[in-house]
């Protein structure tokens, strides 16, 4: 080997050498400190109070419907609503106000990437940017307004393995990724975390009265289709009674009560649709009618108007509480679709009703099925204030009158009454002798009038402590009835399907029958043993034995009430001794009074005589 082509593998050499040694510096050098300047800053250090949020907003990307789901929840002149879903009223504050203070003091912990090429790695792709293709790799874009000024806005990735609430993180209109702690995220997009979910807001123990009207609507023929009616109501003994029932065959499951009470007093709203405008202001009294296109929405929603009144795909159910509200429930169409087709819906193509979905469902195959869409029910509800469920008004007690003046008696005609009756006079001074104690003296007009005059006062007392009470509670229910009405009115609700099973209650599934009490045939008692005569019959042999009466002379010793079957004993079982008895008839005589009239004196038998 010549010296040049020494030297050409000497400089070869050592170009390799330069590059690699500089290939290796480049890996291992600091980087510039620049790039580490913001590295244990916070992302937004003017942001230092959560109640500057009056808005947020989260994007995340459904990978499911390979769509991006937008939810916003924001305060409007003092009022927050969801614009994402048809302004609906939400019960935000609190929880954006967690929201909010879960951003306040993010720090940027550590440099992961600066390039964009690795923001798929660690899921912070923009959801929002309609430029990203694929489905993996997209984060939740979290931003909070104050107004429409953007206060806070964050990408969130990925957790970071090992590290509780650390998560890759950046900003949109920048490209390095960090780690940052963000504790415990308060974050949620759905819909019913976002607002008052309990639709009817009823205590279970408040429910007296449900009627259910099972019926559906034949839509091809345009007709109504009637099933049963069940009439509920629970009295002041707070026992269910069904009208109809037969007690003899028929007792109420109360079981089943319950349940449907359950469910009605935890029934939920999982979405909304607007109401139209029109039928808004029919259903306030203030419209004259709907036009057609209200119309068709209400009929893809499964009500229709006919004769005034407005009717259901699927029956009514009526709920009477003891506040005195009355709840009037209308189940419309069933359908099913994803979590937003059924909190907001998309568009009346993409909603499809369960019979749709099940021939679609059908048509793929097991692995192509989408076992994501779940059935729902569309429901309107109207309120109204009826008293009677309070319970009967008090009554105002009625007050005494006072006893009328009595008239001086005739002197003249009390003397002549008492010469005309001197016997009487004669035997009442004899039973006052003979009575052991004299009587109490009955109270006079007045005392009586004035005894029904305290109880008055002591009734009228309690009836205005019950009217006030009454009439607070009449004030507090229309109260009630107003506001759950401006709720109401302006809203479709969407139930689960699994709810509307629960409210549609059976009759067949409510009553069990009776089991009939036993017959004589089927009896199993012991029949009645031989020496026990059957009621009202004597055996001849057990004469004798009550002719035994060794004391039987001692009459003076029985008791009055044992009076009159004495001698007809004695007649019967010893004639000897009682035809004495027959010779003197005065004293048989006297004996009759003793059993017509119990409350006086007895006279004496003719066997207490023959004793003296």
């Amino acid at each position: 080997m010549n010296s040049s082509i020494r030297t050409v593998l000497f400089a070869g050499l050592a170009v390799v050498s330069l590059g690699i040694a500089w290939a290796t510096h480049s890996m291992n050098k600091p980087l510039d400190l620049a790039e580490f300047s913001d590295v244990g800053i916070e992302f937004y250090p003017e942001f230092k109070d959560p109640e500057q949020a009056t808005g947020l907003q989260v994007a995340s990307y459904n990978s499911k419907t390979g769509k991006t789901d937008v939810f916003k929840v924001e305060s409007r002149d003092g009022l927050w609503r969801i614009p994402t879903h048809h302004d609906y009223p939400a019960d935000g504050k609190e929880r954006l106000a967690k929201t909010a203070a879960s951003m306040i003091g993010v720090v940027r912990k550590a440099l992961v990437e600066r390039s964009k090429g690795a923001h798929k790695r660690y899921d912070v792709l923009d959801p929002l940017d309609t430029a990203v293709t694929g489905t993996e790799g997209r984060g939740d874009r979290i931003t909070l307004y104050k107004g429409d000024q953007k206060i806070v806005d964050l990408i969130v990735g990925k957790p970071l393995e090992g590290e509780s609430g650390v998560y890759y993180v950046r900003q949109p209109d920048r490209d390095p990724v960090y780690t940052a702690d963000l504790g415990q995220l308060e974050l949620s997009t759905r819909f019913a975390d976002w607002i008052q979910d309990d639709l009817l807001e009823v205590a279970q123990g408040d429910i007296n009265e449900l009627f259910i009207d099972n019926y559906h609507l034949d839509e091809a023929a345009g007709r109504l289709v009637p099933e049963e009616q069940i009439d509920l109501t629970r009295g002041d003994n707070k026992e269910w009674q069904l009208a109809g029932l037969d007690p003899a065959k028929e007792k109420l499951k109360t079981s089943e009560i319950t349940s449907t009470l359950s469910a009605l007093s935890s029934l939920k709203i999982v979405g909304v649709r607007k109401k139209p405008a029109d039928l808004i202001a029919v259903l306030n009294g203030e419209g004259e009618g709907v036009v057609t296109s209200s119309l068709i929405d209400m009929q893809e929603k499964g009500f229709f108007v006919a004769r005034g009144s407005i009717l259901a795909n699927e029956g009514n159910l009526e709920v009477g509480t003891s506040k005195g509200v009355r709840y009037g429930l209308r189940f419309g169409e069933e359908f099913s679709g994803s979590d937003v087709d059924i909190e907001v819906g998309q568009s009346p193509k993409q909603e499809t009703t369960a019979d749709e979905s099940k021939d679609a469902s059908d048509a793929k195959s097991g692995d192509e099925k989408d076992d994501e869409l779940a059935n729902s029910r569309y429901v309107m509800i109207t309120v109204t204030f009826d008293p009677e469920l309070l319970g009967p008004a008090p009554m105002a007690p009625v007050k005494p009158e006072p006893p009328k003046e009595e008239k001086p008696a005739d002197d003249q005609a009390d003397a002549a009454a008492d010469d005309d009756k001197p016997a009487a006079a004669d035997a009442a001074s004899d039973k006052s002798a003979d009575a052991p104690a004299a009587a109490k003296p009955e109270p006079s007009a007045q005392e009586k009038y004035e005894d029904a005059l305290k109880e008055y006062e002591l009734a009228q007392e309690v009836y205005e402590i019950q009217k006030k009470q009454f009439e607070a509670d009449v004030e507090s229910g229309k109260k009630r009835v107003e506001g759950l009405n401006r709720r109401f009115a302006d809203w479709y609700y969407v139930i689960s399907e699994a709810d509307f099973e629960r409210l549609r209650l059976k009759r067949a599934a409510l009553v069990e029958a009776v089991e009939p009490p036993m017959t004589p045939e089927t009896t199993t008692e012991t029949p009645a043993k031989p020496e026990t005569p059957p009621a009202g019959e004597t055996k001849p042999a057990e004469k004798p034995a009550e002719e035994k009466k060794p004391e039987a002379p001692k009459a003076a010793e029985q008791k009055p009430g044992e009076e009159k079957a004495a001698p007809e004993k004695a007649a019967s079982e010893d004639k000897p001794a009682a035809e004495p008895a027959k010779e003197d008839k005065p004293a048989a005589e006297e004996t009759k009074p003793a059993a017509e009239t119990p409350a006086e004196k007895p006279p004496e038998t003719k066997a207490e005589e023959k004793a003296e």
